[in-house]
C-alpha cells in the first residue's frame, strides 16, 4: 500500500525549452504513479525509497537552455537539490543534449549527471548517463 501526494511548479521563460526554467517539486510519503518513462523532464527526479515512513522531500532544479546551432539541437545545463526530512540530502549537477526534431524525424535526447548523497551512514558519489528516442 502506497500513499503519498506530490505538487509541482515550474517556470519557464520560452516555450522551446531556451533561457532559464525552475522546477520545484514538494512531495509527502510515497507516490509512485508514474514510471521514468512518462517523466518529461530534464533531469530525472531523485527521490529516496529507503524510507519506511512517509515523509516530507523537496526536489528544486535550476537549469538554462542553451541553443546550440553547431550541434543541430539544444544543450542544458541543470543543478538539482533535494533535501529529505530526517534522511539527507542530495546535490546533482548534470547536462543534457537534446537534437532539434525539425533537423530529424526523431529527437534522440542524450543526458548526464553527477551526484552526491549526505545520509546518516555517510557521503556517496554517483554518476548516471541516460539516452532517449522520441519520435
Amino acid at each position: 500500500r502506497e500513499t503519498g501526494a506530490a505538487a509541482t511548479l515550474k517556470f519557464k521563460a520560452v516555450a522551446d525549452g531556451t533561457g532559464l526554467f525552475a522546477t520545484l517539486r514538494p512531495s509527502w510519503g510515497r507516490p509512485r504513479g508514474r514510471g521514468f518513462v512518462w517523466q518529461q523532464d530534464a533531469v530525472p527526479t531523485m527521490t529516496t525509497q529507503s524510507a519506511r515512513d512517509p515523509r516530507l522531500t523537496l526536489n528544486a532544479e535550476l537549469g538554462y537552455g542553451i541553443e546550440a546551432w553547431r550541434l543541430r539541437g539544444q544543450l542544458t545545463p541543470t543543478l538539482s537539490v533535494r533535501r529529505t526530512e530526517g534522511i539527507g540530502n542530495a546535490l546533482r549537477l548534470g547536462a543534457r543534449y537534446s537534437a532539434n526534431p525539425t533537423w530529424l524525424r526523431w529527437q534522440p535526447i542524450i543526458g548526464f549527471g553527477l551526484q552526491r548523497k549526505q545520509t546518516q551512514q555517510g557521503d556517496a558519489w554517483g554518476a548516471e548517463l541516460g539516452a532517449e528516442l522520441r519520435w
